[in-house]
């Protein structure tokens, strides 16, 4: 079965993260089985929201996690299962 986690370290001035930051999304990895798809959602879509695409991906590659088990859609880009 697929899981769908929310990622993007939302924030709310002077409160801890509202939404997992790219150090909990990892370590969230090593909890789960290998057929476990994690989709990283509102990146870069809100001005609350500090993770970057591209630096979650580059964590996510140095932890030696496949691009097919960390999805990271762009704007507008939509993901069938």
């Amino acid at each position: 079965m697929m899981q769908i986690q929310l990622i993007c370290n939302a924030t709310i001035p002077n409160f801890d993260p509202i939404i997992m930051d790219a150090k909990q999304t990892l370590a969230l990895f090593d909890m789960v089985s290998e057929d476990v798809v994690v989709v990283a959602i509102h990146l870069e879509a809100l001005d609350h929201c500090t993770v970057s695409r591209a630096a979650l991906r580059e964590l996510a590659s140095g932890k030696g996690i496949a691009e097919n088990r960390l999805l990271i859609p762009g704007d507008g880009e939509i993901l069938s299962f």
